[in-house]
């Protein structure tokens, strides 16, 4: 997407300074690739009119006055490139074609092009009466469909007879299930960077922050406190709330620390459970989505799901050994939604 903002001279500047700005600006617009997206705007001081039929492959005839000499630049870089005049295009009321009023003079100066191919991704263009950019000029928007590709994720494969070395690592000495899960960390992250390498984690400065100044940061960390400063006065009727649902909600909790449920039945029991079939460990991996952060071990999901049968067998292993352990249930507020709902805990 190629977007030019433009300023042409006004009706008082000499002919051979007029010459040069449009000259210049097209000697920009040929160095743009035909394929590419590009629009033009801005204030190009000139009337295209809507009483000229010739030119109704640029423009839709819904401009407002008639059209001048300065208008036909306008009108001749459309036609030279292709494009249309946005703000012609649509039927609209006096107030919403008027980008220019001073007095008692009102004019339609300010424009927006767009390549000519791509017409039917303009969805609407108008003048907002309100906004003003300037004393006198009005703002001017454009409504445009635009397709974004998604970058495609790079999808985990391990080269041959890789699979099998890590499996060999992983499965030496199983003994203590804390101590294995540390080594396993390492094997996998020590594997990962032999065999995919690493990046070089250089953050690149001044790349799509430009704006980003200190006048900008100052006027967000004003905001962020004004917010902050106004949360206090509700925090403790807010945490009083919470307090309460959770009581509520623990009431509905069974009292038994390792309260656990039989598959299949919703009563109580106090003994050993089914063991996780393989089915379950299969679905639960699929639902996990790749490219997502690691957790406290820095092992993506992706290794896991490499590993195959194998992988689903160290889990299991896992899971076995992890019994006996206790666990509370407790009420978590998920900080939005109305906080008197169970639902949102």
């Amino acid at each position: 997407m190629n977007i030019f903002s433009v300023y042409a001279l006004q009706a008082g500047g000499t002919d051979e300074a007029k010459e040069q700005f449009w000259a210049a600006l097209q000697e920009k617009l040929e160095k743009v690739d035909e394929s590419e997206r590009c629009i033009i705007g801005g204030e190009m001081n000139g009337h295209v009119g809507s009483d000229n039929d010739a030119i109704s492959r640029i423009r839709g005839g819904n401009a407002y006055g008639n059209g001048d000499e300065d208008g036909e630049k306008v009108i001749d870089l459309a036609l030279s490139f292709d494009m249309v005049i946005g703000n012609t295009l649509f039927r609209k009321r006096n107030e919403h074609l008027i980008a220019y009023e001073s007095g008692d003079r009102a004019s339609q100066i300010d424009f927006l092009l767009y390549r000519r191919r791509n017409i039917r991704k303009i969805k609407n263009c108008k003048v907002i009466p309100g906004d003003h950019v300037t004393e006198q000029h009005r703002l001017v928007v454009i409504d445009l469909t635009i397709a974004v590709s998604q970058k495609q994720k790079r999808k985990l494969q391990l080269r041959e007879g890789e699979n099998d070395r890590i499996l060999r690592e992983l499965s030496h000495d199983r003994v203590d299930v804390n101590t294995w899960w540390n080594d396993a960390k390492s094997i996998t992250l020590r594997a990962g960077k032999e065999i995919f390498g690493e990046s070089s984690g250089k953050v690149w400065e001044n790349k799509e922050i430009w704006w980003f100044n200190e006048e900008v940061q100052g006027k967000m960390s004003a905001k962020k406190k004004a917010k902050k400063n106004g949360k206090k006065v509700n925090k403790m009727k807010t945490e009083q709330h919470i307090n309460s649902v959770a009581r509520e909600l623990r009431k509905q909790l069974p009292s038994q620390k390792n309260y656990r449920y039989l598959r299949g039945n919703e009563e109580s029991n106090d003994q050993e459970i089914a063991e996780i079939t393989r089915e379950e460990v299969n679905a639960e991996l699929e639902k996990i989505k790749n490219g997502k952060a690691p957790g406290p071990d820095d092992i993506p999901v992706e290794v896991w799901k490499a590993l195959g049968e194998e992988g689903v067998d160290m889990f299991r292993w896992i899971d076995k050994r992890d019994t006996g352990k206790q666990y509370q249930k407790n009420a978590i507020f998920k900080e939005k939604g109305y906080i008197q709902s169970c639902e949102n805990y």
